[in-house]
């Protein structure tokens, strides 16, 4: 049975999908640029986002 949860997961994460596409957020280019021109900005965006979503999760699992 599909649960409001299941929705509105669908709908967040197609919607966060979006976004992260338009906004040329992806894992392969920022360490192609990393490696190629030393660029860390997009290394350090993934970082951050990672140690977010780490904080987020051990608040919701507590």
């Amino acid at each position: 049975m599909i649960s409001l949860s299941h929705i509105s997961g669908l709908v967040l994460g197609s919607l966060l999908g979006f976004v992260m596409q338009r906004g040329r957020f992806c894992l392969a280019g920022g360490l192609r640029d990393f490696y190629l021109f030393r660029d860390s900005q997009m290394i350090i965006a993934i970082l951050i986002v990672i140690s977010i979503q780490s904080v987020g999760l051990f608040g919701l699992q507590s």
